[in-house]
């Protein structure tokens, strides 16, 4: 059986999300690895918090289902080190459960998908100009995710709730301002963000909505496949 490694920037095994996976990919053939995997809550928040003058920040969800927030140029050794592991483990396919940029990041063998650039690929597609609604974690991530779309020849809305720690009412605010702003397509741009939270920000705004952990693992399904 061929072995496809889904990889977190937090701790694995990802209970939170394990639904939509299981959905396109069979149990037996994933193997869950995080980069914090053994680091207690502590110790991450010690070296893995970001500094003030850090503006690449990413946040993710612990297995004590506490969520931090990690500056990401300190998280990449972590990640190559997995990527490695997950490659010596068998795994032909590495899903990486992040949308962040990790343009460093390498495997030697296996075919590794990055959301970020498949994200982007797949808006290219399908609304070339128009305005993208795109829905963030963290606010002082904003700047950051403007960056990421800035190749985006349409417009860009942005707002922002937590997968983790938003309420459905913050879901419901964000979704009634992409519906006055005009927001033809809405991304939700973190691995973390749910389908119940998908069908919040669908209804509110009218406008169709892409979960990004379902449209990777819909994509990996399809590269594992036998």
């Amino acid at each position: 059986m061929k072995k496809i490694g889904v990889l977190t920037i937090g701790q694995a095994p990802r209970t939170d999300i394990e639904e939509v996976l299981f959905a396109h990919l069979t149990r037996e053939m994933v193997i869950q690895r995080g980069a914090l995997d053994g680091w207690t809550k502590q110790e991450i928040e010690e070296k893995f918090s970001p500094a003030p003058e850090e503006e690449l920040v990413l946040t993710t969800k612990l297995n004590t289902g506490e969520s931090v927030i990690l500056a990401e140029e300190k998280i990449v050794p972590l990640l190559q080190e997995k990527v490695i592991a997950l490659e010596k483990d068998g795994c032909s396919t590495i899903l990486l459960l992040c949308t962040g940029e990790f343009p460093t990041l390498r495997s030697r063998r296996a075919l590794l998908l990055q959301p970020d650039r498949v994200l982007a690929r797949v808006i290219d597609a399908i609304l070339p100009s128009g305005k993208l609604g795109v829905l963030c974690p963290l606010p002082e991530q904003q700047q950051m995710i403007r960056e990421k779309w800035s190749s985006y020849k349409g417009d860009l809305l942005l707002e922002s709730v937590s997968p983790y720690t938003g309420r459905p009412e913050e879901f419901e605010q964000a979704a009634a301002r992409f519906r006055e702003n005009g927001a033809d397509i809405i991304v939700l741009d973190c691995m973390g963000y749910q389908p119940s939270q998908r069908k919040i920000v669908q209804t509110g705004s009218g406008a169709p909505v892409l979960l990004s952990v379902s449209l990777l693992a819909r994509i990996a399904g399809e590269v594992i496949a036998d």
